[in-house]
């Protein structure tokens, strides 16, 4: 008995190439040519084996993507298209067709899966960062309260002591140094906490 024909076909997902359908195809029907022409070919049949190879570059199935459905789409036709007579036996070709849809099906699928989980990991990572400026908004509009309630506190005393201290020029400069320096101090916490809030 003959040895078996061996026919490599590449993976259509792996690399988008049509052209090894087409050699498929051409040399099936070669084959088939050849066989009605050989007298060797009615006395004994010869095996057809089909092993799908992967070429060494992986194609990105994400940069594919505008494309990958008319791809399918092409493929399914170019499938549907094949006549059994330019293969040996019709088990065969109903073989090739049911190993291409599947692999199709498979990678499309692959592909489906990819594509959501990045669409919600996207939107995982957009409400996060939502919610934290959201939240440091909220403590600086606050910590500004509290900084302009302070100063209208601060303002208000030391108006208070002016009045008070009118006659005693000494005291309502002492007085005025305070305010200014707890003023300070006051500002430049919250300038600390305003800065650490925004890293």
């Amino acid at each position: 008995m003959a040895e078996p024909e061996v026919i490599h076909i590449v993976d259509p997902i792996q690399s988008i190439d049509f052209s090894g359908i087409t050699a498929i195809v051409a040399q099936a029907a070669a084959k088939s040519e050849h066989d009605r022409d050989s007298p060797a070919a009615t006395s004994e049949e010869q095996d057809l084996s089909v092993i799908p190879t992967i070429p060494s570059t992986r194609a990105e199935p994400i940069s594919q993507s505008k494309n990958i459905s008319d791809i399918v789409d092409s493929m399914k036709e170019a499938v549907s298209g094949l006549q059994v007579d330019q293969l040996s036996l019709k088990a065969d070709l109903q073989l090739f067709k049911a190993s291409i849809s599947s692999q199709i099906t498979f990678y499309w699928n692959q592909f489906e899966k990819t594509r959501y989980s990045l669409q919600l990991d996207l939107f995982k990572k957009i409400r996060e960062n939502k919610r934290k400026l959201l939240m440091r908004l909220a403590t600086l509009s606050s910590q500004n309260v509290e900084v302009v309630e302070c100063l209208k506190s601060k303002g208000d005393a030391k108006k208070k002591g002016h009045k008070r201290m009118r006659g005693a020029d000494q005291t309502g400069a002492s007085l005025d140094i305070q305010i200014r320096a707890e003023f300070e101090v006051l500002t430049l916490r919250r300038a600390v906490i305003i800065v650490e809030q925004l890293l």
